[in-house]
């Protein structure tokens, strides 16, 4: 913990001797890039609860956890992400596949605004 954040780089672990480990363990791989994160303080405490009743380090509950939610995420996503098609032929085709030949029922800002506020929210539940 410092000032308020967490750092999953390694800075803080749980007390454990698989704590101990994973520090060893990190100091061996390559250089890696930080992720800091401001975090609750009774969202960190359950973290490290966790983490130590799994005989793991924050940093590698963090890791697991994180990596676990970007698998699912990508599933569902690459097929979209790899495409060579046109963001804005993508959207036409599925303009296309939702209304068929039919005019948006709105204007088609307000649905896009309408649309992060609802995404907004669930990543808001995440936290």
């Amino acid at each position: 913990m410092y000032g308020g954040h967490t750092d999953l780089s390694g800075g803080k672990t749980a007390e454990s001797a698989a704590g101990q480990q994973d520090q060893a363990e990190t100091d061996m791989e390559d250089k890696k890039t930080s992720l800091i994160l401001d975090l609750e303080p009774a969202f960190q405490r359950r973290l490290e609860a966790v983490a130590v009743l799994k005989g793991v380090s924050l940093r590698r509950y963090c890791r697991a956890a994180i990596d676990r939610e970007l698998a699912k995420d990508e599933a569902g996503t690459v097929e979209q992400l790899s495409s060579d098609v046109p963001d804005h032929v993508m959207f036409a085709q599925l303009r296309e596949e939702i209304f068929g030949s039919r005019p948006l029922p709105r204007s088609s800002v307000n649905l896009i605004r309408e649309a992060r506020e609802i995404r907004d929210a669930e990543t808001e539940e995440w936290a």
